[in-house]
C-alpha cells in the first residue's frame, strides 16, 4: 500500500468515526455540562473555596480567596513538577547525555 493509499484511507476512518460520533458525544456533553446536579468531589471543591456552585460565572471567579487558592495550587504542581525531575535525575545520572550530546 502506497503512503498516500493509506494517508487517505486514515482520513477517510477518521471522518467517518466523526460522522458516527458526533451526534452522541454532543448529547453526553450537553447532558454533562448542563446538568444542575453536582458531584460530591465538587461539592466538596466548593466548600473548600468558599465559592456558590450556582453563582454567575464571573461572580465566583472573583472571590479573593478562589484566586488564591488556584495561585497555590498552580504552585504545588510546579514544585511537584521540578521535585520529579529532579528525582529523576538523580535515580538516572547521565541518562540524557545522549540527546546533549556529551
Amino acid at each position: 500500500m502506497s503512503p498516500i493509499t493509506a494517508d487517505v484511507l486514515q482520513v477517510t476512518a477518521l471522518v467517518v468515526a466523526l460522522a458516527l460520533a458526533y451526534r452522541p458525544l454532543g448529547d453526553h456533553m450537553a447532558a454533562v455540562y448542563s446538568s444542575d446536579r453536582h458531584l460530591r468531589v465538587e461539592r466538596l471543591v466548593y466548600r473548600c473555596l468558599g465559592a456558590d456552585p450556582d453563582a454567575e460565572p464571573g461572580k465566583m471567579a472573583g472571590n479573593l480567596r478562589q484566586g488564591y487558592a488556584i495561585l497555590a495550587a498552580m504552585g504545588l504542581i510546579w514544585v511537584g513538577f521540578v521535585t520529579l525531575m529532579t528525582w529523576a535525575e538523580f535515580a538516572h545520572p547521565g541518562s540524557a547525555d545522549h540527546i546533549a550530546g556529551a
